[in-house]
């Protein structure tokens, strides 16, 4: 636990000091990369009850791992300001995800709410957000079924997490994921403000995990743990 305590702390001090300098150089069993072997992705999302959910699985994500896309349905002004306060708050790189910008270890993206939904692609070798324009039958945009669907074809890199919410955004993407053989995770009923879209998606048989939210966070790490030994990495 002390070594855990302390790898932490230094993990959180030089990703600090990278924010500041504007370096990005990644050290470690989670934050290497190899060249020619895909990082994992960590996708994520969120309805009601997602800001104090968000804050508890990102706080426990290792600070140097694998970039982190999420879905939560906020209206765009609000959503601003809790990306900004997270990025405060967190030692990871927290901002709104930019079409077409690859997505580096230690750095969280949230979907804009800017009309269009935000998918998943690689391009040269890198992760990448697209944005594809809404469509009139869509009930939510950004759109976690959106998200987590575009996914599903690099399954084998992907872990994808839904957490409480109204409704039932997600299911669907996170069935075609879980079907595709990629990672799944879900809260659990006890730990969700509104025991909705994780309902869903475990109803649907699209969750491989029901965790309490406290123990989504380490779950997460030991994915990422798990796809870099798969790789030969650790």
């Amino acid at each position: 636990m002390k070594k855990d305590i302390g790898h932490r702390v230094l993990a959180a001090a030089k990703q600090r000091s990278q924010k500041a300098d504007g370096s990005a150089q990644m050290h470690g069993p989670i934050g290497q990369n190899c060249e020619g072997r895909a990082q994992p992705l960590i996708l994520l999302g969120a309805s009601t009850g997602g800001v104090t959910a968000l804050e508890r699985v990102l706080t426990d994500l290792h600070p140097l791992g694998p970039a982190a896309v999420i879905v939560q349905h906020m209206p765009a002004a609000y959503l601003r300001n809790f990306v900004e306060m997270l990025n405060r708050q967190l030692p990871q790189d927290v901002a709104l995800a930019k079409e077409n910008t690859p997505l580096e270890d230690g750095q969280i993206r949230f979907a804009p709410s800017n009309g269009l939904h935000s998918e998943i692609c690689r391009m040269k070798g890198k992760w990448t957000c697209r944005f594809s324009p809404a469509r009139e039958a869509d009930l939510h945009c950004p759109s976690v079924d959106r998200l987590f669907a575009s996914a599903a074809v690099y399954h084998s890199d992907m872990i994808a997490v839904i957490l409480t919410g109204l409704g039932r955004d997600g299911a669907d993407g996170m069935h075609q994921m879980y079907l595709a053989g990629a990672t799944t995770i879900g809260q659990d009923e006890a730990s969700s403000v509104v025991y909705g879209m994780p309902r869903a998606a475990w109803e649907l048989g699209a969750v491989g995990q029901q965790l309490p939210l406290r123990n989504v966070g380490p779950a997460i790490n030991l994915a990422v743990a798990q796809h870099h030994e798969n790789q030969g990495r650790v």
